[in-house]
């Protein structure tokens, strides 16, 4: 089975919201932060398995987030080493205002330090929005990715790549360049210095 893609999982947070209902459950994210620490809890009134499948589906979204372009998501997100966790936090920053619920003192007079609580509502239906939006994104093209598409379209990589369209194809190929290098010094010789160039690509 292919791993999901951020198509697959926008589909899956909308189904998960449909199996709710109406009135048949919802689910809050509440985050609490500052001179405490960070802290992500998940307050749901539905079915364990429906909360599982949220969480679950989270962590999935949030080590996809990693395959984007970082200037994509907000660095505070890619920053966060759990993947539930920044998936939560990429939804803090992109789809909410970032304005907490609450302020209050971590200690008496306020020596200590400052807690806020936020609280993010309908975090399913942020959830596929923000695939939505992380759909339209372009993964970076590697420079490996860049090469082989250099050599593929030039006229010696269609020739090689004629040779790599089926496995029948593959292996007698293989084996004709084989028999002919074998046989043909100076065919050999421009085989090498083809290699050569194709290696100067890579490095």
């Amino acid at each position: 089975m292919s791993p999901l893609g951020w198509t697959d999982l926008e589909t899956r947070f909308r189904a998960l919201q449909t199996s709710l209902g109406p009135t048949g459950g919802w689910f809050r994210l509440d985050y609490k932060s500052g001179s405490t620490g960070e802290h992500w809890f998940v307050t749901a009134f539905a079915d364990s398995a429906a909360e599982a499948e949220f969480e679950t589906l989270s962590t999935i979204a949030g080590g996809l987030l990693l395959t984007l372009p970082a200037t994509a998501v907000a660095p505070e997100a890619l920053a966060e080493p759990k993947a539930k966790y920044r998936w939560y936090l990429a939804i803090w920053h992109h789809l909410t205002p970032q304005l907490p619920d609450h302020k209050s003192f971590a200690g008496p007079n306020d020596k200590v330090g400052t807690v806020f609580d936020t609280l993010i509502r309908k975090p399913i239906e942020l959830s596929a929005t923000l695939c939505l939006q992380f759909s339209t994104i372009v993964p970076p093209v590697s420079r490996t990715q860049m090469v082989l598409a250099k050599v593929k379209g030039s006229t010696v990589g269609r020739v090689l790549w004629w040779f790599g369209e089926e496995p029948l194809r593959k292996l007698l190929g293989s084996l004709l360049v084989g028999g002919v290098l074998a046989a043909i010094p100076p065919i050999r010789h421009v085989f090498v210095a083809l290699l050569k160039w194709i290696l100067s690509l890579l490095s």
